[in-house]
């Protein structure tokens, strides 16, 4: 490896000692200030640690085909120091601040599609609710005015059904069974005459003969 491509990697790993420094504190600083994030907190690490390898692997191919040395780690180290003696309360407070920022843009946006969409339901259900009470209230207070009726109105149909009953059984059954055995007597009788009028007799046919 020459001298130019000696300077370039020392150069580049520096700087990604402290991109992946700042990329670092910045992703620990959200999972810190936005507690929803922390029980993700394992998937970041994994995911950053991948991120290093490729992106410190991708510079290397860039400047000496992917040779990998220990001075490689002690640059990547060296720049990490400079930029946590430099940068970082810089990054870390510009992040916080940010993300306290996004967190109230959304805690706004929330409370103001609670107010356009979710209010007005509660106040409907809650109307709702109040208009049921009051029917309620309305029912309990006018049950006597309507029950006493209906329950006088019953017994006096269940009085009238059962004075129906005995008066049917007592004069129309019998009329009824009257003409149920006349209405058979004289069907019988019916019968017999027009049974004789079709059969002839045995007088009748001896003066044939």
């Amino acid at each position: 490896m020459d001298l130019t491509a000696q300077y370039m990697t020392a150069i580049l790993m520096s700087g990604a000692g402290a991109i992946l420094g700042t990329i670092y504190d910045i992703y620990r600083t959200s999972l810190k200030e936005w507690r929803y994030l922390r029980p993700f907190s394992p998937l970041f690490d994994l995911l950053f640690w991948i991120f290093s390898l490729i992106f410190i692997f991708t510079l290397l191919l860039g400047v000496n085909d992917g040779d990998v040395r220990f001075v490689i780690f002690v640059l990547l180290f060296l720049g990490y120091i400079v930029y946590r003696f430099t940068l970082h309360r810089i990054i870390v407070a510009s992040t916080r601040l940010t993300v306290r920022f996004i967190l109230q843009i959304l805690r706004f946006m929330l409370r103001v599609l609670y107010v356009i969409f979710v209010q007005p339901i509660l106040v409907l259900y809650r109307g709702a609710i109040q208009i049921l009470h009051l029917v309620d209230r309305m029912l309990y207070l006018m049950e006597p005015m309507i029950a006493k009726p209906v329950m006088l109105f019953s017994k006096f149909l269940w009085v009238s059904l059962k004075w129906l009953y005995r008066f049917v059984r007592k004069f129309l059954l019998p009329v009824v069974l009257w003409w149920k055995e006349l209405m058979h007597h004289l069907s019988n009788k019916y019968q017999t005459i027009l049974r004789k009028w079709l059969v002839p007799s045995s007088n009748d046919n001896d003066e044939d003969t």
